[in-house]
């Protein structure tokens, strides 16, 4: 994780299957509302991370920092 990436802390008492099932509705939730403001442009990548500190699952933003690059990421 670097500074150009925009994480959300998922803290929840639920179980890590549970973490697991919630973290792709509120990763593509947050993409939609970042995807076409001014700050996107900066953002390299967006991913939640569980309780435990692990990153649960991840992404890029269609018109983020490296939108449109096909290697070198």
């Amino acid at each position: 994780m670097e500074g150009d990436d925009y994480i959300i802390h998922l803290v929840t008492p639920a179980e890590v299957l549970a973490t697991q099932n919630h973290a792709p509705g509120i990763l593509a939730s947050r993409v939609r509302s970042l995807t076409g403001t001014p700050q996107a442009k900066n953002i390299d990548l967006v991913a939640v991370f569980g309780s435990d500190g692990s990153m649960v699952t991840s992404t890029r933003l269609p018109d983020g920092k490296y939108a449109g690059a096909t290697s070198g990421l």
